[in-house]
């Protein structure tokens, strides 16, 4: 069975980018260009792993997260920031957030936090 995911990134780049990547590592993607547009599509889907840029422009990060866990908290959800930004991404240690992946990150980092997600998931249904 391979990983749901859902990228929530308002760059369209960034965005396709994650999800072509995520894609090629065998998961199922679904892209959203906001953290409501996310929101709505988890109503009606399970995701097991969500990777959101830690700069929504339509809600706080904290909000969105929030929002996420009472729909699923099952889910994994990681926050993606790129490592080059000169600020370090606020919000990282909020109780909802389960940890963050950097954009610009390996594969290898990439592939552990899917299967960190198919596991969680997994362990959560028996």
């Amino acid at each position: 069975m391979s990983a749901r995911v859902v990228v929530v990134d308002s760059c369209p780049t960034r965005r396709r980018e994650a999800a072509d990547r995520l894609a090629g590592l065998g998961c199922d993607v679904v892209s959203a260009p906001s953290g409501y547009n996310a929101i709505h599509a988890l109503s009606s889907r399970n995701a097991d792993l969500i990777i959101v840029n830690w700069s929504l422009e339509d809600m706080m990060l904290h909000e969105f997260a929030e929002h996420v866990k009472h729909i699923d908290d099952d889910c994994v959800l990681m926050v993606s920031f790129d490592r080059a930004q000169p600020v370090r991404p606020r919000g990282l240690d909020d109780p909802y957030i389960d940890g963050w992946i950097p954009y610009d990150g390996s594969e290898q980092l990439w592939r552990s936090t899917i299967e960190r997600a198919s596991r969680t998931r997994r362990a959560l249904m028996t």
